[in-house]
C-alpha cells in the first residue's frame, strides 16, 4: 500500500533569523494542511480525540495503545489486528512486506555515506524492484527536509515546485522511515533550508525484497 505525502520545495532561507521580508520560508497550519501537531512557528494546529493520534503529516489517525505495525506495510500489527495494509498487483504479504513471490525477502544495502556539506537540494538516486525501502539520516547541525521521491517528482520538488514523496519528514536532524515502493528508480532527496549554515548529513539506505 503506497503512502504519499504532498510536499512543496520552498525558497532558501538566508539564515537562522527572520532575515527580513520575503525570506521567511516557515509555514502555518493552514499552509501545510495540518489538523493537529504544530506549524513552523510553533503554533498548535489542533489535537486529536482519543484513541486517535497525530501522525507526522498533521493528520489524526486511529491507534491502539501498545499496538504498532513496526514498519510493516501489510498484514497484522503487534496485537494481531489486520490493520497494517494490503498488497496490490498480485503480490503477497511476507513478514510485513509485499513481495512478488513466496520467498523470504532479503535486506539489500543501497548505500551509506556522509554527504558533502550542502545548501538547497541534494539527492541520492537508487533503483529497486517492488520493495520496502528504509532510510536513516542524522545531522549535528541545521534542520532539513528528507523523503523518497520518484525521479519525476524529485525534478519538480528540487525546482521549488509541488511534488509527492514517500516517507517525507520536515525540519528534522535525525529520522528513520520506511516506504513500500513499486519497482522503479527513486531519489532519497534532501532540502537544506539554510543558505549560510550548510547541512552536514549522514545517511543509510536499504531495501527489503
Amino acid at each position: 500500500m503506497m503512502r504519499w505525502a504532498l510536499v512543496v520545495g520552498l525558497g532558501l532561507a538566508m539564515g537562522c533569523g527572520d532575515g527580513g521580508p520575503g525570506t521567511d520560508t516557515r509555514q502555518t497550519c493552514a499552509q501545510m494542511g495540518f489538523r493537529c501537531g504544530f506549524d513552523d512557528y510553533g503554533a498548535s494546529c489542533g489535537t486529536c480525540t482519543s484513541p486517535q493520534t497525530c501522525n507526522g503529516f498533521g493528520s489524526c489517525i486511529s491507534s491502539s495503545s501498545g499496538c504498532t505495525c513496526s514498519g510493516a506495510v501489510c498484514g497484522n500489527d503487534s496485537c494481531g489486528r489486520a490493520v497494517c495494509g494490503s498488497c496490490t498487483g498480485g503480490r503477497t504479504c511476507t513478514l510485513g512486506v509485499c513481495t512478488a513471490s513466496t520467498t523470504t525477502p532479503t535486506i539489500h544495502d543501497l548505500g551509506a555515506a556522509r554527504l558533502p556539506l550542502f545548501t538547497g537540494f541534494r539527492g541520492v538516486t537508487f533503483t529497486v524492484p517492488a520493495a520496502l525501502a528504509a532510510y536513516s539520516v542524522s545531522s549535528p547541525g541545521d534542520t532539513y527536509n528528507v523523503g523518497i521521491f520518484t525521479v519525476a517528482e524529485w525534478s519538480n520538488y528540487s525546482a521549488g515546485g509541488q511534488a509527492r514523496a514517500f516517507a517525507f519528514r520536515e525540519n528534522v536532524r535525525t529520522a528513520t522511515e520506511v516506504a513500500d515502493l513499486p519497482a522503479g528508480s527513486y531519489v532519497l532527496g534532501f532540502y537544506c533550508r539554510n543558505l549560510i549554515q550548510r547541512c552536514d548529513v549522514t545517511y543509510a539506505l536499504n531495501a527489503n525484497y
